[in-house]
């Protein structure tokens, strides 16, 4: 059999982000986007799993190739797979879907196989809604078992599964989402993809821009918050890359694109202390001169992890502060992490001489005027380096998606608008024009007070900017 690995291309108007939000992808306007592409890590695990069981395939990456909805589809033609294997994403899913149906269109006897964190929730939708003939369920980097899967498809008796089918009955293969090998990653995929396509800018205290791709050193987010889509893509048990496969996956960007900047993946990268220190101590044994920054809870930070960090080379950590309001945050699923938890980890942060950025979401159940005033006056107690303002939005297979519903908060089924900064829902005491007024007046008054508050803060944007 032939496959293709297919990354699906941006929309016409915006640039797709297909592993954030646990991939189901957030989205940028074109003309707004600055920076580059976040490398979607599940080419390199699938690439990985057919050049480890030596299957003939192909890579056709319609981001990095700058691809249209008309290219993508001869690109596919001239190719003739016997399979397709594509990621789905929510503020694509539109332009996925059009685009994968004219392939069957086309190829009628190429087999489509799509995957991600929407596909685990949207089964029937999808299934009812195109021409795709299978979906498989299962956590990201979704690539366990698929040649297995795939050499398995004759048995299905209907001519549309989810996964496999097997005598009739849908078999729930568990080495799916609980025994996901993160070490049976093959370095050589890397070559198959264009990194100079996802190189994502970072910017460190002294003004360095740093080039950067994303390193996945663990998957699995256990945490609560009713929002998050993380656990239903990344799944909710933590599962650990070993140590030393990530240190010699480091070397080996470093030593053959020449690229020194990484976005460790996790969710949580500190979540496991001993690992992050083990991490940092064999970056320096290494001697691998590298920046990277990473995202985790502001209780799972201290002193002296800070220091190790900041010796091998943490420029930047990302915090999800999402409020300033205790209510609101115990109410979206974060108790016992209160404003105090945050000053400190912010000072801490700041005396190692490491950025930090405070994500913010806007619109939380419980938001209103007052509270948003809170968040932008807490941004300023904290003296954050930076902030990120999105607006909220109920992905399928949330608790929060569960309660907007039951409250009739969204306002579109569009998932076009479903790139996180769109307003696509209110609550009781917002509406979606409040939202939309309120949220964009404050973090542009957030970037302005840093622009007139902040010297190296105003160099640093402009530097980003151009």
């Amino acid at each position: 059999m032939k496959f293709l690995i297919l990354n699906l291309p941006d929309t016409p108007r915006h640039v797709i982000q297909r592993d954030w939000a646990g991939t189901f992808g957030t989205a940028t306007s074109k003309e707004k986007h600055h920076g580059g592409r976040f490398l979607p890590v599940y080419m390199l695990y699938m690439a990985s799993a057919m050049m480890n069981s030596k299957q003939d395939f192909r890579i056709i990456d319609g981001q990095g190739l700058d691809l249209d909805n008309d290219k993508t589809v001869s690109e596919v033609k001239r190719e003739k797979p016997d399979i397709i294997i594509s990621l789905l994403c929510i503020p694509s899913y539109n332009n996925d879907l059009a685009i994968l149906n004219r392939i069957k269109e086309e190829l009628p006897e190429t087999k489509i196989i799509c995957l991600g964190g929407l596909v685990n929730v949207t089964i029937d939708k999808t299934l009812n809604e195109s021409k795709v003939d299978f979906l498989i369920k299962g956590r990201h980097p979704f690539y366990n078992n698929i040649i297995e899967i795939i050499q398995n498809l004759d048995h299905i008796e209907q001519s549309k599964g989810i996964a496999y089918k097997n005598n009739g009955q849908i078999i729930k293969n568990q080495a799916l989402e609980d025994t996901n090998d993160l070490n049976n990653i093959n370095f050589e995929a890397y070559k198959l993809i264009d990194l100079n396509k996802y190189k994502m800018m970072g910017i460190d205290k002294d003004g360095n821009i740093i080039e950067e791709i994303p390193i996945l050193t663990a998957v699995g987010c256990p945490y609560g918050c009713i929002y998050c889509a993380y656990p239903v893509g990344f799944g909710e048990k933590f599962i650990y890359k070993d140590v030393d496969m990530v240190i010699d996956e480091i070397e080996y960007v470093v030593k053959n694109f020449s690229i020194n900047g990484f976005c460790m993946r996790d969710i949580v990268f500190t979540q496991k202390r001993a690992k992050v220190i083990e991490i940092c101590n064999k970056i320096m044994e290494r001697n691998l001169k590298i920046k990277f920054v990473f995202e985790t809870r502001a209780n799972l930070v201290d002193k002296e992890m800070l220091e190790i960090l900041k010796k091998a080379g943490c420029y930047k950590i990302n915090f999800g502060l999402e409020s300033g309001n205790a209510e609101i945050l115990k109410n979206v699923g974060k108790p016992g992490i209160n404003k105090e938890v945050f000053k400190k980890a912010f000072r801490l942060t700041s005396e190692a001489g490491i950025m930090n950025m405070a994500h913010i979401i806007l619109g939380l159940p419980g938001e209103n005027k007052d509270t948003i005033k809170e968040t932008y006056d807490f941004l300023k107690e904290l003296k954050a380096d930076s902030a990120s303002f999105n607006f909220l939005t109920p992905y399928p297979g949330t608790k929060l998606y569960d309660l907007a519903v039951s409250k009739g908060w969204i306002k579109t089924d569009d998932w076009s608008q479903y790139s996180s900064h769109n307003v696509v829902m209110g609550n009781d005491e917002l509406s979606v024009e409040d939202l939309k007024e309120i949220g964009g007046k404050t973090s542009r008054k957030y970037v302005m007070h840093k622009l007139l508050s902040d010297g190296k803060y105003r160099k640093l944007w402009l530097k980003r900017r151009l």
